[in-house]
Order: structure tokens, then sequence, then C-alpha cells
């Protein structure tokens, strides 16, 4: 127990950095061997890097995912004591769960590598997670699926809703959970976890700060609509102004609706 607890507060990578930095291969090793002959054919060696990479990343979010299941995500000091690396884990890769089990069951596998390799070329969003999509991927990625989960839930504008996540019916529920992502209704406490691990983050960040990858995940992780090669400072904009509606915001189900409020 006191390891797992120690494992919780360790400082972790910004899953929405993209990828690790993957280190060189120790020169004489198998492995740098194969990379010196994949380096002779620039499609299989770049399709090679894809799979290595978006597995490594992939396997470290899980780790982080499973560091954090102890965490009682309904306690607040419990959820200040988080960096923002880890609720960014929480939030996002809980949602990418099943394929990511698929994935890590695959892994240890024969022959994986050219699974993921045909998965890469022919269905990187239907199969894949964002792990094993290019930076260009996963902008168009996120904004489609932005635009379906907005499109889906885009009549709680016009109804009058309960401040209470609680007094929310059943329709409702669902709407709001299809706008961030779930295929089926989420219950009443799934939708508090969002609103307190988004809200936390936002109480925190600093959106200055933020590289391009950094500013797509963001504005995906709340709904936001962008336009594709926008530049990085209307994406900071962006950002800025649903954080700064959302801390305006005078209840739960406010905040978690106020991405379509500022469409």
């Amino acid at each position: 127990m006191l390891g797992s607890r120690r494992l919780v507060y360790q400082v972790c990578r910004w899953t929405s950095l993209g990828p690790p930095p993957s280190p060189p291969p120790i020169v004489g090793s198998f492995s740098h061997k194969y990379d010196t002959f994949l380096a002779k054919y620039p499609m299989m060696h770049a399709l090679h890097n894809r799979v290595v990479n978006g597995s490594r990343w992939c396997v470290m979010d899980v780790k982080q995912l499973w560091a954090l299941r102890s965490i009682d995500l309904k306690d607040n000091n419990q959820l200040d004591k988080l960096t923002i690396p880890q609720l960014e884990t929480l939030i996002q890769v809980r949602c990418e769960i099943p394929k990511v089990t698929a994935i890590m069951i695959l892994l240890p596998l024969p022959l994986t590598v050219y699974v993921i390799g045909f998965a890469i070329i022919f269905f990187p969003r239907l199969i894949l997670t964002r792990h094993f999509w290019t930076k260009s991927q996963r902008e168009e990625f996120f904004l489609s699926d932005i635009n379906k989960c907005v499109e889906a839930a885009k009549s709680l504008t016009t109804t009058s809703l309960p401040s209470k996540i609680e007094e929310l019916n059943e329709v409702q529920k669902a709407k709001l959970s299809k706008l961030y992502g779930g295929f089926l209704p989420w219950s009443v406490n799934k939708l508090k976890e969002r609103y307190l691990l988004t809200h936390n983050i936002d109480s925190r960040l600093d959106v200055s700060s933020l590289n391009r990858d950094q500013l797509i995940f963001h504005l995906f992780l709340r709904r936001v609509p962008y336009v594709i090669d926008e530049d990085d400072d209307s994406l900071r904009k962006r950002l800025a102004n649903v954080i700064q509606k959302g801390e305006s915001a005078c209840s739960p189900v406010e905040y978690l609706t106020s991405t379509l409020r500022s469409l």
C-alpha cells in the first residue's frame, strides 16, 4: 500500500505532450542493428517507429492510470494533491479504456507490431487510440469527434436544466454523456467526476505555457471546436475563453455545458 501511494504522487509526464522521446538503441545491440536495417527503407522505418513510440506512450499512460486507481475522485483534498499531468490521464485514458485494454492484451503477443502497423495504415481512427496517430491525425480526428459530440448534445442549450447533476433526467444525462464521449449514459458519479477533474485543471492551468499539441488536447477535453491549421494564438484564446466561462458557471451542470453555450 505504501509503495502504491508513492507511485500516486510521483512526477508524471503530460500525456498532452504527445509520445515520449524514444531513447536511442545501444550500439551493437539487436535493436540497433534492426533499426539500422530498417533505416534503408524509410517508409517501413517510419511505420515501425510509430508502432514502438505509440506502444510506449500507451503503456506509460496505463501505468500512470493504474498508479492512480486508489484516488477518491470525489475528494477535493486528494484531487488538489495531484498534478495536472495526472488529472489529464484520469480524464482521457479512462475514456479510452476499451481500446487501450485491447492494445495492452495484444502487445506481448508475437507479430503484434505487424497487426498494429496494418491498423495504422488502414484503420487508425477505428481501431487505434491517439497514441498511434500523427500530429495532423490527432488534430483532424479530435476535431471530428468534437463536432459529433457537440451535435449530439447541442439541444441541451434549448431546454431549462437543473443546477444539480442528480436532478438531470435520463435524456439529459445521456446527451451530456455523449458530449464527453460516452457511448452509454454515464452515472451521476461519473459526470460529477468529470466536472471535478476538469474544473481542478482549469483552476491551475497556465494556458500561455502550452504548446500546440497541448492546446489541441485541452480543447478536445472540453469539446471546444477549432479550425484545422488555426494558429496557436487563436487556439490559446479559444481555450482561455472557455475556461473563463467555466469559472463563471454557478453550478456543475452549467459548467459541463459551458462549451455549448460558448458556441
